[in-house]
């Protein structure tokens, strides 16, 4: 047996970790679920086998049939025997990925009285493809009518897995946070919108993506998506594409990712992103967020919030252009043609929208360059956030953050789409010295929260007032914590009217 290493006996297994440098223990690879193509997943059975948890699993992009892992990273000193548990999900545009790339080992060394569990679900086609128009379907409608939302149900699972196993691991099933970041978090936030996810967490921490407006599809355009894979590969009935190779299914998806990149697309008047989750009224339904604003949230402690200069680098390439600022204006407005643009549904309204926005920029301190960047930031990913805000606020304790810290420095830029995850998870090998303190404070506030359920932490220069409708109270981070009654509230008030959720939160 490696010296420092821990076994636990779960009810799913025998499990030996892998003991880290820093005296803490990683369980690596953990199966928690299994699956057949397009269908639900299954919690793995009881067992009493034995595992070396020491290796990740693989990668869920191309449906690897044991990619449904898990890791635990836990600190086996502390002898707590109700740590609070943190589900965290990376993001992957919904493709899938690998836990490998996300350690946790020195966030819990810091913070012994939490265990992180780092989870995989199916990406890509294998986590959200519509069969519904195969022929055949019908008569295996209850075997397949999960096909579009299986992510979602994958992380479902996990979180069952994690209700009756973590008690092994010195977890508290009853106080466990869920989040993630990007399409980690848009996935957390259906679970918010899930009755059958509410036995299983108390408190969510949710960045930067969100599932509602252009971040939450309709069937239909999950259906021209899935219509576009199955023409290119001539699949016209269930039985193809259950026999279809795996590697001519996930080529027909990646050219089907280069077309949507490419503008080649547009012939679906499409505004979602690919693979996003569905409505299919089968997991989430077309009053599922209203249902979660009047009551799905109770009980519940939540924390939303995002990064000022998300998507920046996407404008790089126009900077330093003389009519950069027009280019980039234009750029936004095609990213969201449906709202902004002359043959988009808000046609009527697109360019009052955009004069109303470009108005803020005195108030704010802004030029037009950056003002084009807030607009695309703020639509597809700040507005979602503060829609979620506004549903949980009503009904219980609700915090919002925003982080405009230049946690890399490098060419000016703006805390930009993920910088924090690396902060969070105190993985400081390229945090400048100077900026050591700034990155322990912003760790420490997450931390914090999954603790107490208050971003605000013992011994910190701020408090924080939870998120109203009013004042829309925000953390507002720019290397030290500071309370904002609202970040930019006139550009919110401008843009959140146009997102179909809108309604439910008034």
């Amino acid at each position: 047996m490696t010296e420092g290493s821990m076994t636990v006996k779960a009810r799913t297994g025998c499990y030996r970790g892998v003991p880290e440098k820093n005296g803490t223990v990683s369980f690596r690879g953990i199966r928690f679920a299994t699956f057949k193509r397009w269908e639900k997943a299954e919690i793995v059975p009881d067992s009493d086998a034995f595992f070396e948890a020491d290796t990740y699993g693989p990668s869920s992009v191309f449906g690897d049939p044991g990619c449904l892992t898990l890791a635990i990273y836990l600190d086996p000193e502390n002898l707590n025997p109700k740590k609070k548990v943190y589900m965290w999900q990376f993001g992957s545009a919904q493709m899938g990925g690998e836990m490998s790339r996300h350690h946790y080992e020195n966030f819990v060394k810091e913070n012994p009285d939490i265990i992180v569990v780092t989870s995989n679900h199916r990406g890509n086609i294998w986590g959200s493809l519509d069969l519904s128009l195969l022929k055949g379907y019908e008569e295996k409608e209850a075997l397949y009518r999960y096909s579009n939302n299986l992510t979602r149900l994958d992380l479902l699972t996990c979180l069952q897995w994690i209700h009756e196993n973590i008690a092994f691991f010195g977890g508290d099933p009853e106080d466990v946070t869920i989040g993630g970041h990007s399409s980690g978090s848009n996935n957390t936030t259906c679970l918010l919108m899930m009755p059958e996810a509410q036995p299983y967490y108390k408190k969510a921490l949710c960045q930067a993506s969100f599932a509602c407006d252009i971040s939450l599809q309709t069937r239909e355009t999950a259906q021209k998506v899935a219509q576009a894979i199955f023409e290119k590969l001539d699949i016209r009935t269930l039985d193809d594409a259950l026999t279809c190779p795996l590697e001519k299914l996930n080529a027909a998806a990646s050219q089907i990712m280069k077309d949507a990149m490419t503008g080649a697309l547009d012939r679906f008047q499409m505004e979602n992103k690919l693979f996003s989750p569905v409505i299919d009224d089968v997991v989430l339904f077309e009053d599922s967020f209203s249902k979660m604003a009047q009551d799905g949230l109770k009980d519940k402690i939540l924390m939303f919030g995002n990064n000022s200069g998300e998507y920046d680098a996407q404008y790089e390439r126009f900077k330093d252009q003389e009519d950069g600022a027009e280019k980039a204006l234009a750029f936004t407005i095609e990213q969201n043609w449906g709202k902004l643009s002359d043959r988009g549904w808000n046609k009527d309204h697109a360019k009052e929208v955009i004069a109303e926005f470009m108005s803020h920029n005195s108030l704010y301190g802004r030029d037009d360059f950056t003002a084009a960047m807030d607009l695309k930031n703020d639509l597809y990913l700040r507005t979602g956030a503060v829609m979620f805000a506004l549903a949980a606020a009503k009904q219980t304790k609700t915090y919002m953050f925003y982080i405009d810290w230049s946690i890399d420095k490098k060419n000016g830029k703006r805390a930009y789409h993920g910088s924090e995850n690396d902060i969070v998870a105190r993985r400081w090998e390229n945090v400048a010295e100077e900026d050591l303190q700034k990155a322990e404070t912003l760790s420490r506030i997450f931390a914090s929260f999954i603790l107490t359920g208050d971003p605000a932490y013992e011994g910190a220069a701020f408090s924080l007032q939870t998120f109203d409708q009013k004042d829309f109270y925000t953390l507002y981070f720019d290397g030290e914590g500071h309370e904002a009654a609202g970040v930019r509230v006139e550009d919110l008030k401008t843009l959140l009217p146009l997102l179909r959720e809108y309604p439910a939160v008034q």
